[in-house]
C-alpha cells in the first residue's frame, strides 16, 4: 500500500513530509504558490515548495514576499503587477534566472545583485533610482527598465546589454 507519487511518499493517500511546515507572510503569495503546486490544500513543508521551479504570480496583491526564499529550486519567477517593496527575501534564491518585478513599488535592487546566475531581469515601472546594486550580475543577458526615475547607462554598457 506504499506508493510514490510526485509529491512525495504517501501512505494511504496522505502525503508524508518531515520537518517544520513554512509559513508564508503575505496569503495572496501563499496563493499564488499553491496553484503553481496544482492547488494543493495542506501544509506547506520545504520538500513540497522545492518541486517549484516556476512561479507566475502576476498581479496577486502581493506585498509581503515573506518565505518566498524556501523556493530553493525556482529558475523562474514573475512579481508583476502586485504591491512589492522589499525584495529581500529573494536574495536566497540561488538558482533564480528569471525574474520580473514589472509594476512594483521597489526602490532597492541590491538583494537582486547577489542573483549572480540571474540572466533576465525585468525592473519597469517601479521607483528604482539606482542600478548600480546590478553590476555583479556578469551572466545578466536582458534588463528592462523602462519608465524608472533613473537608468544607469555606463552600468548597461559594462554589462554588455546596452550596445551603443
Amino acid at each position: 500500500m506504499w506508493t510514490k507519487v510526485i509529491l512525495g511518499l504517501t501512505v494511504f493517500g496522505f502525503a508524508v513530509f518531515a520537518g517544520t511546515p513554512v509559513k508564508i507572510a503575505d496569503p495572496c503569495l501563499e496563493t499564488a504558490i499553491r496553484e503553481a503546486l496544482g492547488g494543493y490544500e495542506g501544509p506547506l513543508f520545504p520538500e513540497l515548495l522545492n518541486l517549484i521551479t516556476e512561479l507566475n504570480a502576476v498581479g496577486y496583491g502581493i506585498e509581503n514576499l515573506g518565505g518566498i526564499e524556501h523556493l530553493r529550486n525556482i529558475k523562474t519567477l514573475d512579481l508583476s503587477s502586485n504591491k512589492i517593496q522589499d525584495l529581500s527575501p529573494l536574495q536566497e534564491l540561488k538558482n533564480l534566472e528569471e525574474l520580473s518585478v514589472f509594476d512594483n513599488q521597489v526602490q532597492d535592487l541590491s538583494p537582486i545583485g547577489k542573483l549572480l546566475g540571474l540572466k533576465r531581469l525585468s525592473v519597469s515601472y517601479n521607483k528604482v533610482e539606482d542600478l548600480q546594486p546590478l553590476s555583479a550580475l556578469l551572466n545578466l543577458r536582458s534588463l528592462t527598465s523602462w519608465q524608472t526615475p533613473f537608468v544607469i547607462f555606463n552600468l548597461l554598457l559594462s554589462l554588455g546589454i546596452w550596445r551603443s
